[in-house]
């Protein structure tokens, strides 16, 4: 860090606490919950500041497998409703609701977590804290 950075901000991120691994985010949210569905802005909310790369790989799987026609479009469209949302620097991922309120069974999305935290927990491995 500079020498002319504020005091305030150092002892900001020392004290600044691990940030949670994305795995463990996800598997606490299929555990926990009192619904039987979870929407996408549920997700996102609890995915705080990672809900923006989460979305990018969300939506540009499908771009990269072979898919039927269209898919890949309507991915594509929310790829660049996320790219905006990066360029105008907002903080929190907003979504149109047509997108963001897309539900699915808790126990869906825990077969799918059960299923992808394995490959999720080698790449937060490989990546710094």
């Amino acid at each position: 860090m500079d020498a002319d950075t504020p005091a305030g901000l150092r002892a900001r991120l020392r004290r600044r606490p691990i940030p949670e691994r994305t795995s463990e985010v996800l598997r606490d949210l299929v555990e926990g919950g009192e619904t039987d569905r979870i929407t996408f802005r549920e997700v996102l909310t609890e995915l705080r500041h990672r809900a923006f790369g989460f979305t990018l790989l969300i939506f540009a799987l499908p771009c990269c497998l072979p898919m039927p026609p269209g898919l890949p479009t309507v991915c594509g469209i929310a790829l660049v409703i996320i790219a905006l949302n990066l360029i105008a620097a907002r903080q929190r991922l907003w979504l149109p609701s047509a997108i963001a309120d897309k539900s699915v069974t808790r126990a869906d999305l825990k077969r799918m977590v059960d299923r992808v935290a394995p490959y999720l927990e080698r790449l937060e491995k490989g990546m710094p804290a």
